[in-house]
């Protein structure tokens, strides 16, 4: 498949289709920052995964696939993190204030976007170079039906994400986040649904 792809649908910046390598600002705490991490910095991420020829493409694509996930993090995730905004000018939702780092007592510089967030964004901005993560699927949710009796297992609802948004940030991606993520209790509060016949 060729990388990029599902960037193009719908998806514009800066008025172009495709972002070029020195639209994304990933200076923190900035006004016009678009971006958690650099280009170098997610091509060191991608080169420890398995699945790094996932990551592949020209500059423009990788910085149009950051992009997008950086803004889509915004989009789904905004209310729903620990602490605040560090600035009331900032563009993206770190760094904050009143944040630690996992299983410390240690706070979270006020001019630092923690690994975990930017980990979060390289993840599903590899994801979104090889497939559509805003497709809905008709069985999203659903792990598991059987008939007699008629049974419908959901799937776990997915920290920091709303019933419209489930699975569009993949769980790879999500587990980097968790700890920055305040609690978010499962949507409709069950498991498994048991329907039988009257």
């Amino acid at each position: 498949m060729r990388p990029g792809l599902f960037l193009s649908r719908g998806f514009r910046c800066y008025g172009r289709a495709m972002a070029v390598e020195g639209d994304l600002v990933a200076t923190v705490n900035a006004a016009n920052a678009n971006s958690f991490g650099t280009i170098a910095e997610a091509d060191t991420y991608a080169g420890n995964h398995l699945y790094a020829t996932d990551w592949a493409g020209t500059n423009d694509v990788k910085a149009t696939a950051l992009i997008y996930g950086a803004m889509l993090m915004e989009k789904i995730l905004i209310g729903l993190w620990k602490g605040t905004r560090t600035t009331s000018t900032q563009a993206l939702s770190w760094a904050r204030t009143g944040v630690y780092y996992p299983d410390t007592l240690v706070a979270v510089p006020t001019t630092t976007v923690p690994t975990g967030v930017k980990n979060c964004q390289f993840e599903f901005s590899r994801h979104l170079l090889v497939t559509n993560r805003e497709a809905e699927s008709s069985s999203f949710g659903i792990s598991e039906i059987r008939v007699e009796p008629i049974e419908i297992k959901f799937a776990d609802y997915l920290a920091g994400a709303t019933p419209g948004q489930l699975g569009v940030i993949p769980p790879s991606a999500m587990q980097f986040i968790r700890p920055y993520l305040e609690e978010v209790p499962s949507v409709g509060g069950f498991q498994t649904a048991l329907a039988s016949r009257a």
